[in-house]
């Protein structure tokens, strides 16, 4: 997945997103983009000392560049309920929300086939 994005930057519609590589969590030495990218589902929502979320500094990571799924977003807030499992269910992509609103259509493209 991330290499293709990578590497195909016009085809996915990520050119001209990149992840920082000065964003640090809680501005804490070693734990940048990386460490996000360990589990974005945690820590994308993550700030650091001015208040600039993960989600914001590091675009590519958390999924917020062209057409890709969100690493964040779940049915309801319910664990496991997230835009892999939408996949399974396409006809209520314009249907079922976030417990922020969000539909999953707009959340999760490539699950929903929107891209």
């Amino acid at each position: 997945d991330w290499l293709a994005l990578s590497a195909c930057p016009v085809t996915c519609g990520t050119c001209g997103c990149t992840d920082s590589d000065t964003w640090l969590y809680k501005g804490k030495s070693g734990k940048s983009c990386d460490y996000v990218a360990k589990k974005p589902s945690k820590y994308c929502d993550s700030e650091d000392d001015d208040g600039t979320t993960a989600g914001e500094a590091c675009p590519m990571t958390c999924g917020n560049c062209g057409c890709q799924d969100s690493l964040t977003w779940l049915y309801k807030g319910k664990s496991g309920k997230d835009c892999d499992w939408m996949k399974k269910k396409t006809s209520k992509c314009s249907k079922y929300k976030d417990k922020d609103g969000t539909k999953a259509k707009e959340a999760c493209p490539v699950a929903c086939g929107e891209c």
